[in-house]
């Protein structure tokens, strides 16, 4: 599972509009003016007057940011990711030039060899 954030208002319902992947990105949302996410990952007086901003905004709205969780999808098997496939015919790719011809397949297997041998 991974976690989004988003916002709960005062009647418990999480407001989808407001969703984001951190926390700083549900709140930079929220906050009436625009703030640079780069200066509030340097800038701790920048980061400050963020804050003041959002707790301003979420005591006046009634408004919580929280963690949600998310369903992933399942991660594929082992065996699965392991498994290599041959492509068919049609699916490899031409030679670029006529220096090089493919060796009949042997085993699924196919080689190039330069066209002089």
């Amino acid at each position: 599972m991974t976690a989004a954030w988003t916002v709960r208002n005062s009647e418990g319902e999480l407001l989808s509009h407001l969703a984001g992947r951190s926390r700083m990105d549900v709140a930079r949302k929220i906050v009436s003016r625009p703030f640079d996410a780069f200066r509030l990952e340097v800038s701790s007086s920048y980061r400050e007057a963020f804050n003041r901003d959002l707790s301003r905004v979420l005591e006046r709205q009634n408004w919580q940011v929280v963690s949600v969780r998310q369903k992933r999808k399942s991660p594929r098997r082992a065996d699965e990711r392991l498994a290599v496939r041959e492509p068919e015919e049609a699916e490899w790719p031409r030679a670029r030039s006529a220096a090089v011809r493919r060796k009949p397949q042997s085993a699924g297997l196919v080689t190039l060899e330069p066209a002089f041998c």
